[in-house]
């Protein structure tokens, strides 16, 4: 699906206007929970460069389908992509279920980067300055959002969308989906797909580690910069979970081996 959006030079849609021969339903995943069906799953930690639409010049797309192609080629199961703006109903949601949906999923957030059976890849960079620019020039650009003021889905130029540049490492959910998917007990399971100097020089950063106790991550989140604030208490909550969840594993894990 991806793929194709790319050939077809489109922008990256809401979950509620993706085609659903592109999305992964409730029953496949079940069929790959009961061990039926093999997929490889992997969350896409990425920043919101607009209030409205996280890629709107289609860089990160762009990106993204060049570092998934590798993947392809090495692995022969299918490959089922969580990204937020197209895996999770966005505002504005409009139905009880649309409501449910994405209530649930924001409770469980951090297993989609912390799970051992999950990878996430990261897409650190920003859309370059020169790409950004040449979008902000085109009249054809026009990036199809939810506009609140008509109460419909239509194309704005970039310019009238709420832009936010705040680099990867300083933004408060991309902060949390780093230090979550350290947790895992294979570094290779975590890889970032660009800016290189960004990325971690000790493997000891990525592999295991166990999780930044509560009071140490809200100071860190403290200083994080959130589109929305109130953002802020649902990271610390899950942070929360995930560090007495990895802490009493790894205890009973210890316990374990000092029996045998």
């Amino acid at each position: 699906y991806l793929y194709e959006l790319l050939r077809q030079k489109r922008l990256l849609p809401r979950r509620q206007e993706a085609e659903e021969w592109g999305l992964v339903s409730h029953e496949e995943v079940s069929e790959w929970a009961a061990g039926t069906r093999d997929a490889m799953l992997i969350s896409v930690s990425h920043a919101w460069e607009t209030r409205q639409h996280p890629d709107p010049c289609g860089d990160q797309l762009n990106r993204l389908v060049s570092g998934l192609r590798i993947y392809d080629d090495a692995y022969v199961s299918e490959i089922w992509v969580f990204y937020d703006y197209v895996s999770l109903f966005q505002y504005e949601r409009q139905t009880v279920a649309e409501y449910e949906s994405f209530r649930r999923a924001m409770r469980h957030m951090h297993m989609c980067y912390a799970h051992e059976c999950n990878w996430t890849v990261r897409l650190e960079a920003l859309t370059p300055d020169d790409v950004w620019d040449a979008a902000l020039q085109n009249s054809e650009h026009l990036v199809r959002v939810y506009d609140d003021e008509s109460k419909t889905v239509r194309g704005l130029p970039l310019k009238e969308l709420m832009l936010n540049r705040v680099p990867y490492r300083d933004r408060g959910w991309c902060k949390a989906e780093v230090e979550w998917s350290s947790c895992r007990s294979r570094s290779e399971q975590n890889q970032c797909l660009d800016a290189p100097g960004s990325e971690v020089n000790s493997e000891s950063e990525l592999k295991g580690k166990v999780p930044m106790a509560p009071e140490v991550f809200q100071e860190d989140i403290r200083r994080a910069e959130f589109t929305h604030r109130n953002d802020a208490g649902i990271v610390q909550r899950l942070q929360h979970e995930i560090y007495y969840e990895k802490v009493s594993a790894s205890t009973l894990h210890s316990t374990r081996t000092k029996g045998h």
